[in-house]
């Protein structure tokens, strides 16, 4: 299998995990404590990992705090959209804004530029993002798997 199969398998897979964990934080009484469990589900394995990774260098640290930051703040906004919204509209919304504003930032903060293949990955996740919703919102697993489905094709683009 090559590097790019694998890689792409790799993001399929973290969208399923993202998938189903979401998913078990909005079906929880207490999301901020089911998002804790979750979260604290995934420090204790990846400490099970950390030996058999090398540290990261000494200037890698200062992304690590501000990554650390904005996903707690990202976390803290999702279980606050779930008390409000529904998670067959939510979820899609959440998941779809960080690819274009990575894409957005790489663009025109970090002079990078994408592909025409990338651009199109970012015009599918757009439309896959705000789609026109039903008066009555979509069960959560056909929103979810509507939502795997456009990751990849958008995966399937972006990483050309």
């Amino acid at each position: 299998m090559s590097d790019a199969n694998i890689a792409f398998a790799l993001v399929l897979f973290s969208a399923f995990l993202h998938a189903g964990w979401n998913s078990v934080v909005k079906a929880g009484r207490d999301r901020l404590m089911t998002l804790a469990l979750v979260d604290g589900t995934a420090f204790v394995l990846c400490l099970a990992l950390l030996p058999f990774v090398a540290l990261p260098t000494a200037e890698v640290w200062g992304f690590i705090g501000v990554s650390i930051v904005l996903n707690s703040l990202y976390r803290l906004l999702l279980v606050r959209a779930y008390d409000t919204g529904d998670f067959g509209q939510v979820y899609p919304v959440v998941r779809g804004i960080p690819p274009v504003v990575v894409a957005i930032v790489s663009t025109f903060l970090l002079a990078e530029q994408l592909s025409s293949a990338g651009y199109l990955g970012v015009v599918v996740n757009l439309c896959w993002t705000y789609r026109s919703e039903p008066s009555t919102p979509p069960h959560p697993v056909h929103s979810a798997c509507h939502g795997l489905r456009c990751r990849a094709i958008y995966c399937r683009l972006y990483c050309r």
